[in-house]
């Protein structure tokens, strides 16, 4: 396609409409006038007339009136008649927030964050884009990977946690997946758009949508390095992000999208809007009308607008004035054909869009195979004093909680997945050891407002019959997510009262916990044998817990956020910075340090933490030098014997952290730099090595340049963040 002289032919109002998105429902045989249901009001305030809709230049939210994904013999149809109403024939591109699965749904990202495996990242996005282009979508609104810290944000379940180089390699996994390895897009995979740009994970007080109020040296150190990962993997487009930073809202913000997106990073995708954002800039107060919006998103260089049309509408009236020029608009233009481009729409505008490749592939065995794999690598062991894992014989146990037999267990942003195909816990359970040893009881509601304790004596007599319980609270899935910020980030009163009955009955109790992001479990890490952090394991549910809890897997997952003690530690990370005066003793209230007087600073469960069936023993770390040659390609080797010492084969996720001793600005406590996954039988060791070189030792300086700078370093390798025994080395300037 010769797209410098299809721009050359295309009206103002055609380029307009390609930098225009609208979604499905203007397009299934409803009237324009007649669609009301939006979230920025009627449709019939777009301005817009029923022809041209068929300009736009992507279509969203592809289904119907119960949220099913639309049939790719509709998305056909729709596309047939773009085409056909086209004055120059162009095809629309069809996009979906595809985030953790299309039919298939394996485990939320933070889950999969859990699972420390890049390469389990890419097939399980590789196996999404599979089942979405079959069925006519062309770009996944995905992956999101805002780095987030603060729990009581709900869109933590969406990103890969606090760590920004684990973070990343998850991004740059994802982006592989879904689009493949090459600048064209094959068939079977589909585009991908990263969002959201940038520094969206942390908004004051965890709420959504809210103020992002930080440093730009905080910004460039931890939060900018996941969307330069997925730059480098080759996304094809950005989406911009809804909060105000540094008092100018993103998508207006042509610093952040011009400056640092385009310029800096040599981004040179389409960047889209979020849902009616243009439109926000006037109530975010920072333009005064439609027209005004228009022009600073577009001068941001915002080339797609999302479900409004402020462009449309105020575009030709910029253009005369000459506030813009037209080659900022066939910029913007030029960027949305490209995509449409490397997806081959041009070839072949329906790909592959079949419904019966579609249906051949949708829940197909191989790909619940994956889904239950990615779950069994996902759930994180918290707690285990020995119960776990359960002997399969001739046990009884006891399945009770809100979320034992419930399929809304497959997390947030869902996309096609639906819940009469999940594997509920006691699907699963019942398949492995037989319904006659498993006695069910509810206990209650999941709701945070439920007050019914009227079935919690059923929970207790069903406890008291079994060897073991396994009790299943947590959130509902779509208590995490967009718009679903929180205060209180323990389990609802009601489930806690349920808990307490049910361990009072029988102390041997196996707490699963499903939840979208890190919970407070004070009182329950006391008491519970053991602990499963289930997080929203996917369809595949029921059988990978089975796997697990009876030890046909051993867990290996590791935790990709910390687990605040009390929601007033949030927001909890890690990488934090020493101050002036750092706590010295976490036992007893200190003065004049920075410290709280009623809780300790650290988190009941740090970062990188997870528990196996079996003990792993960790030696001394080695080094092959203690030197390394300042501005050379010299490097070093830091190695670890781990040895398996307890009774069972496993395998560890071994992790290598770094610290920067002294440095032109503060730097973190520790960071981490490499893992590696091992596999060890029972009385087995083996060394692990990682390779040090300068480009690890790199940070943003105060000057926004990135680069290592000569001094001492402490190297830990170990099962998590709070592993305590270093071992130094320099960089320094004396050449060897």
């Amino acid at each position: 396609m010769d797209i410098e002289k299809l721009l050359r032919e295309m009206s103002v109002f055609e380029k307009i409409m390609q930098c225009t998105q609208l979604i499905s429902n203007f397009y299934r045989g409803t009237k324009l006038e007649d669609n009301t249901a939006n979230a920025i009001g009627p449709y019939t305030q777009l301005g817009l007339k029923q022809s041209d809709i068929y300009l736009a230049g992507t279509v969203n939210f592809l289904s119907d009136e119960t949220g099913a994904m639309l049939p790719s013999s509709e998305l056909r149809r729709i596309q047939k008649e773009c085409i056909e109403k086209s004055p120059h024939h162009i095809p629309t591109m069809f996009v979906q927030d595809v985030i953790h699965g299309y039919l298939t749904i394996y485990p939320i990202p933070l889950a999969m964050a859990a699972s420390f495996n890049p390469s389990l990242m890419e097939r399980c996005a590789a196996m999404a884009a599979k089942e979405a282009s079959a069925n006519g979508v062309d770009m996944a609104l995905g992956p999101m990977v805002d780095l987030a810290r603060d729990a009581r944000w709900g869109r933590v379940t969406e990103g890969f946690g606090e760590d920004p180089f684990l973070g990343s390699l998850m991004a740059k996994a994802s982006v592989y997946g879904f689009q493949g390895r090459e600048y064209r897009i094959p068939n079977d995979h589909v585009g991908s758009c990263v969002k959201h740009f940038a520094g969206y994970g942390a908004p004051e007080a965890g709420r959504d949508y809210n103020l992002v109020e930080m440093s730009e040296l905080t910004f460039r150190q931890f939060y900018l390095p996941n969307y330069e990962a997925t730059i480098d993997a080759g996304v094809m487009a950005a989406m911009s992000a809804f909060h105000a930073f540094e008092g100018i809202p993103i998508t207006g913000n042509k610093k952040i999208l011009k400056g640092i997106l385009r310029d800096e990073l040599h981004f040179d995708g389409a960047v889209m809007s979020d849902y009616a954002a243009c439109n926000e800039l006037i109530t975010q107060g920072v333009a005064e009308n439609e027209k005004e919006a228009a022009y600073l998103s577009l001068e941001a260089t915002c080339d797609i607008e999302m479900m409004t049309t402020l462009y449309a509408q105020s575009i030709p009236s910029l253009l005369e004035e000459g506030r813009i020029k037209m080659s900022q608009l066939d910029d913007a233009c030029r960027r949305v054909l490209t995509m449409k481009e490397r997806l081959g729409l041009f070839d072949d505008p329906y790909r592959q869009c079949d419904d019966k490749k579609a249906s051949s592939l949708f829940l197909c065995p191989e790909h619940r195979a994956l889904a239950k794999e990615a779950a069994e690598e996902s759930v994180v062991l918290l707690k285990n004093d020995g119960i776990l894992p359960l002997n399969d014989k001739s046990i009884k146990v006891a399945l009770i909680g809100p979320l034992a037999d419930n399929p809304r267990i497959l997390g947030a942003w869902r996309c096609g997945g639906l819940e009469k195909d999940s594997v509920t816990m006691r699907q699963g359970l019942e398949e492995r050891i037989g319904k006659e040893n498993v006695f069910m009881a509810k206990g209650c509601d999941i709701d945070y407002k439920g007050r019914d304790e009227s079935e919690i004596p059923d929970a207790v007599m069903t406890a008291k019959q079994a060897d073991v319980v396994i009790l299943c609270l947590g959130e509902d899935e779509d208590d995490s997510g967009e718009s679903a910020s929180k205060t209180n980030l323990s389990l609802p009163e009601i489930q806690k009262k349920l808990y307490r009955a049910v361990l009072e009955a029988n102390p041997n109790v196996i707490l699963c916990l499903f939840n979208g992001r890190p919970m407070i479990l004070e009182e329950e890490s006391k008491t519970a044998r053991a602990i499963y952090d289930c997080f929203f394991p996917g369809t595949e549910c029921g059988h990978a817990l089975a796997s697990l809890l009876f030890g046909d897997v051993a867990p290996s997952g590791k935790l990709p956020m910390s687990f605040p003690r009390s929601v007033g530690q949030c927001p909890l990370y890690y990488n934090h910075i020493n101050t002036g005066r750092p706590r010295t003793d976490e036992t007893h209230r200190c003065w004049n340090q920075s410290a709280y007087i009623d809780c300790p600073n650290t988190p009941l469960y740090p970062f990188g933490y997870g528990l196996s069936y079996t003990k792993f023993a960790y030696g001394k770390v080695r080094l092959n030098k203690n030197k390394l040659s300042y501005g050379t390609k010299d490097s070093l080797v830091a190695s670890c014997e781990v040895t398996n010492i307890g009774e069972r084969d496993g395998q560890e996720i071994v992790e290598l952290y770094l610290r920067d001793l002294v440095g032109s600005v503060v730097r973190p406590v520790k960071e981490l730099k490499g893992f590696q996954k091992i596999s060890l039988r029972k009385g087995e060791t083996k060394t692990v090595s990682f390779t040090i070189d300068e480009s690890l030792l790199a940070f943003v300086g105060s000057d926004y340049r990135k680069r290592a700078e000569p001094g001492s370093f402490v190297c830990w390798i170990g099962p998590d963040s709070e592993v305590k025994e270093g071992v130094e080395f320099v960089l320094t300037k004396e050449q060897r």
